[in-house]
């Protein structure tokens, strides 16, 4: 009996810890996630261009929805009464389906350092909760605190050509046994890291 695809199963569901959560971006997510594609900061750094409208997101979204393949999950402070901060992709292009291109797109607190504990907090979910051997992440050459960032989360760039690298992008791998290593050694330094990693799903 085949196995269901871990995408599957990862957006139907919600995750948490003490202070985030990821919940499934539906239909009503849209104006938000309009706008934070189309910030300028932000758009800068993504691979594509933005949306051109709201109607072209809204489309974009039907499109995607219910594709097994890709997962889409809007985060939330739960501490500051269930804020939406950004939202979250995990995206299957390959034959392989323990592996996805992972991407985070954040809204106006991007400078408030929570990317440092949302992005382990979804590799956790993805490389420990849902199974997934490796994470690629496509990042902009210019992006270089995104690098940085993708470092401390035992990331290796990669040379040559692979099916998860876009034209005129560094790709970067995520491997499950590295990213725990990496976790692990960070906990010392940065003790509000263990509430991410203690990441699960939300009751239903």
């Amino acid at each position: 009996m085949r196995s269901i695809p871990p995408l599957i199963i990862v957006r139907q569901t919600s995750f948490e810890c003490s202070r985030f959560r990821l919940r499934p971006a539906d239909g009503p997510d849209q104006a938000l996630m309009f706008a934070w594609r189309s910030d300028p900061e932000t758009a800068r750094y993504l691979s594509g261009p933005p949306p051109a409208s709201m109607a072209a997101q809204r489309a974009w979204f039907d499109r995607v929805r219910d594709d097994p393949t890709r997962a889409y999950h809007v985060m939330e402070d739960r501490a500051a009464g269930d804020q939406p901060l950004g939202f979250t992709s995990l995206v299957n292009i390959g034959d392989d389906p323990l592996c996805a291109e992972w991407g985070v797109v954040m809204g106006h607190r991007r400078g408030d350092g929570l990317v440092r504990l949302l992005a382990p907090m979804v590799c956790q979910v993805a490389l420990g909760l849902a199974g997934l051997q490796r994470l690629y992440a496509c990042i902009n050459p210019a992006n270089m605190p995104a690098q940085r960032k993708m470092q401390t989360l035992g990331a290796v760039a990669l040379e040559g050509p692979h099916p998860y690298r876009k034209v005129g992008e560094s790709l970067f791998e995520i491997e499950a046994g590295r990213f725990r290593l990496a976790a692990q050694s960070r906990l010392a330094a940065e003790p509000d890291l263990a509430d991410a990693l203690l990441v699960h799903a939300a009751p239903a």
